[in-house]
């Protein structure tokens, strides 16, 4: 899977928690060997409604038909 979005979410595994959350950690790679892609999440396009924060509503997060571009 390629590149989705520039804010991609990253996860953090729990057995790094400790380590992420260690106000001491602050060497750049040793913080991102901390973090993984995530896994489990379902991935579909949506409308660009989404883009503007007037819009609100959880018809929002309604999957667009496949063969239909994003609005």
């Amino acid at each position: 899977m390629g590149r989705i979005h520039d804010q991609m979410p990253m996860t953090v595994t729990p057995e790094n928690w400790e380590a992420w959350l260690d106000p001491r950690n602050n060497d750049v790679d040793t913080v991102r060997d901390l973090m993984a892609p995530p896994t489990g999440l379902d991935i579909y396009a949506i409308s660009k409604a989404v883009n503007d924060v007037k819009n609100n509503g959880p018809d929002l997060l309604e999957p667009l038909p496949a063969e239909q571009p994003p609005l």
